[in-house]
């Protein structure tokens, strides 16, 4: 760098040669001029010329070559991490859809939903019953469950009964169980005791009843039917059940008694419809719940829901289902694999920094990943103990509970498998550190963070706010606020445009429109917007010149290091000499260089062709982009021996005048 700078300078670098001594041949000086290799430049403009007049000789920058050398190690480990990780989980995705089979799943529920939808519309107890059946209106649910005839009114034979939509047969039958409430005869309660008015309001129903305790509820029932009327450990509340064997009168007759009975009151809580069938097309069965909740206001509250789940009760029966065996086999050792790498890399982590490079977030991050991992396989090797510990014999006239324990299981993998994707999805950024581009994102949180926290609180602050607002004036009237929970929703979606402007200006005209337009002013313009310029400030902080390498070219450079790699070694010329060669270079200062003088200093018998070929199309070997700076220090350092280029440093370093002219030059230290 000084010499350069000393020769822009203007300097004499003959006086500077002087000091060092005429110890080579091929060097003579004279004033203001430096002959080498039997050339004799007329001066720093001389050279100039002579490069644009044809000289074309390839020049490398040493430092920033040295630093793409140096650096691709890890850029190529942190390419294989994050291919690695990408089949990692796209393995995890396929066996999941192969576990699942999603598409028929969703073929089977959705044409159960076109008939069990009506659920909704339930909200008073008589309302139930006709859902159950209604001889004078539309069909209930137990007529299309014992359905025993066609559309045509041809009776179904033996082997038809049961079937529902065609391809799906009822397994066992209808098992219907109602939760039940305490009834406190001794006047109503609250936490401060008796209330004033239990003379006027003496019954009232909380709790669940559990055990033995009936609450004289089986009192004068009809022997054939007391044992609906008592609590059912097995199915864990008030339960009856309908047997398909037992035939479609016979279960319809049974609901007519049961509903003159009052076998729904003013205890019940809760009511559960549970059925199972099998469609032998796809080999699934389908397990289907329909729920009831009643509350204390005295209608069964829009709450009701179905829900249906499909279970394969045979997973390994095919030729698919043994490859799918095989790729969770190879799941379970991948897992097992990840996580001896995680304790390695912890095991490091705390040796040098202690205890607390457990608590980084990648090491919290990659810790829960990896052990909701384990309680996946965990819950999926119970699936499979239970399939395989209670096979189900079918044709059955009974409940058969192991689809309900099995189904329950699996709604709880569901669960785990939405966490282990979306913690997987948050792995990721660990995986772009490595990359520029694909490091922009978490730069930018980076750099966000402490705006973003503070946008948090007052963000916070303002939407909890009107949630309360909403809850306090729309909730006794509207469902959307009548929880707290509701409320932050329903406040939630109107920042994304969902909202229902008609029912809170049903309750007070006034305040909705005051509500609401404060409310989408201050949350959706400005905190948004807010939130907005915070980010697109930090991106663009993160992107800086937005000179990054794109991951296209780094691949490609990676795919031309391979090749250059066998070549280089058939030929003798190897990064490792490449990079030693470069150290020495930008330790005496040098910025740039040709193949030549790279190849003077490297620790290899490979020929100087070689060499010079190789480092030509070597991806890492960066090339300045103006030529002529180059020219100009290669002028200077052509045909000088080490010993003389050593010389020339030391004779800088030693005069002081040199130094100051070095030091005060403006355009030359700019250059």
């Amino acid at each position: 760098e000084f010499r350069l700078i000393a020769m822009r300078a203007g300097m004499n670098i003959a006086a500077v040669m002087a000091n060092v001594g005429s110890s080579s041949g091929d060097l003579e000086t004279a004033s203001g001029n430096v002959r080498s290799g039997g050339q004799t430049p007329a001066g720093t403009d001389t050279f100039v010329q002579q490069r644009e007049d044809g000289d074309h000789t390839e020049y490398f920058l040493v430092n920033e070559s040295l630093e793409d050398l140096k650096s691709w190690p890890d850029k190529k480990k942190g390419y294989r991490q994050l291919c690695s990780f990408c089949i990692f989980m796209v393995l995890y995705i396929v066996i999941l859809a192969l576990q699942l089979n999603v598409g028929n799943s969703y073929n089977i529920n959705s044409a159960f939903a076109t008939f069990l939808s009506p659920v909704s519309s339930v909200q008073l107890q008589d309302q139930f019953w006709d859902y159950l059946w209604n001889p004078a209106g539309p069909s209930g649910i137990m007529d299309i469950l014992f359905k025993n005839e066609w559309y045509n009114g041809n009776a179904f034979t033996t082997s038809e009964q049961g079937f529902i939509l065609n391809f799906n047969k009822l397994v066992g039958g209808v098992l219907i169980v109602q939760q039940r409430s305490n009834n406190t005869k001794d006047g109503c309660v609250d936490s401060l005791g008796n209330t004033s008015y239990s003379k006027f309001y003496p019954d009232c129903y909380t709790g669940f009843l559990e055990g033995n305790y009936t609450d004289g509820f089986d009192v004068g029932r009809p022997a054939d039917l007391v044992q609906h009327f008592r609590y059912s450990e097995k199915d864990k509340g008030f339960a009856v059940f309908f047997g398909l064997a037992e035939g479609r009168k016979t279960n319809l007759d049974k609901i007519d008694k049961l509903k003159k009975e009052l076998w729904l009151d003013k205890a019940t809580r809760s009511i559960a419809i549970k059925f199972a069938f099998y469609n032998g097309n796809v080999g699934l069965f389908t397990f289907c719940n329909i729920g009831f909740n009643f509350d204390l206001g005295g209608i069964f509250v829009n709450e009701n829901h179905y829900q249906c789940a499909s279970l394969n009760m045979e997973p390994y029966r095919s030729s698919m289902d043994t490859g799918r065996l095989v790729l969770e086999i190879i799941f379970m050792v991948w897992v097992s694999q990840q996580v001896a790498d995680f304790l390695i890399s912890a095991a490091r982590a705390v040796k040098v920094d202690g205890v607390k490079a457990l608590f980084t977030l990648w090491m919290v991050v990659d810790l829960v990943n990896l052990s909701l991992f384990y309680v996946y396989i965990a819950i999926r090797i119970s699936v499979l103990y239970s399939i395989y510990s209670e096979p189900i014999t079918v044709p059955t006239n009974q409940y058969e509970l192991i689809l309900e324990t099995v189904s329950e299981v699996q709604s709880s993998q569901l669960v785990v498998n939405f966490l282990n994707i979306f913690i997987g999805l948050l792995r990721f950024f660990k995986y772009y550190q490595f990359q520029e581009r694909l490091n922009i994102l978490n730069q930018t949180f980076a750099i966000a963070f402490t705006d973003l926290y503070h946008f948090v609180i007052m963000f916070t602050v303002i939407f909890g706010g009107y949630s309360v607002m909403a809850h306090i004036l729309f909730g006794p009237s509207v469902k959307s606020y009548s929880s707290m929970g509701r409320s932050l929703q329903t406040c939630w979606e109107m920042v994304l445009g969902n909202f229902d402007f008609a029912a809170m200006s049903y309750v007070n005209p006034e305040m909705a429109s005051i509500f609401f337009i404060s409310y989408m002013f201050l949350v959706f313009f400005v905190l948004i917007n807010v939130l907005l310029a915070i980010l697109i400030d930090s991106y663009a902080k993160a992107q800086g010149d937005g000179e990054f390498v794109t991951i296209a070219d780094e691949i490609g450079k990676g795919v031309l290091r391979s090749v250059q790699a066998v070549r280089g070694q058939r030929r003798g010329v190897v990064d490792t000499d490449i990079i030693a060669a470069l150290e020495r270079l930008q330790q005496r200062g040098v910025v740039r260089a040709t193949a030549n003088q790279i190849h003077q200093i490297m620790d290899t018998p490979a020929a100087p062709t070689h060499v010079q070929s190789a480092l030509a199309v070597h991806p890492n070997m960066k090339k300045p982009e103006d030529d002529t700076d180059a020219g100009m220090e290669d002028e200077v350092l052509k045909g000088f021996p080490v010993e003389l280029v050593e010389g020339m440093e030391n004779v800088l370093r030693e005069n002081s005048y040199l130094r100051h002219r070095v030091a005060t030059t403006n355009r030359a230290a700019q250059s």
